[in-house]
């Protein structure tokens, strides 16, 4: 079981990473969807952590070790972005 919420965190950080930039390239008006992704890659984050006690082999620590990673990566960008966008309107 936790070999596999090792392969779904690292699947769901790409896929907030994907989310992030194409909100990025796209402008939305009605509700911030920075949020939305932020709270996102926090419970990835959550379930990267989870995921590793599920480690066996190289390459799953190799995955969730990107995935704890890219996990923090997306949510201090997510901060910048709505810190700085906060601060410029």
């Amino acid at each position: 079981m936790k070999k596999l919420i090792n392969l779904w965190s690292f699947l769901c950080m790409l896929l907030c990473w994907v989310a992030f930039l194409i909100v990025s390239i796209t402008s939305i008006k009605m509700v911030n969807p920075h949020y939305i992704i932020m709270a996102a890659a926090a419970l990835v984050f959550v379930f990267s952590i989870m995921g590793l006690g599920g480690v066996k082999t190289w390459r799953t620590i190799t995955r969730s070790i990107a995935s704890i990673l890219g996990c923090l990566l997306l949510l201090f960008v997510e901060v910048w972005v709505l810190v700085i966008g906060h601060l410029l309107s």
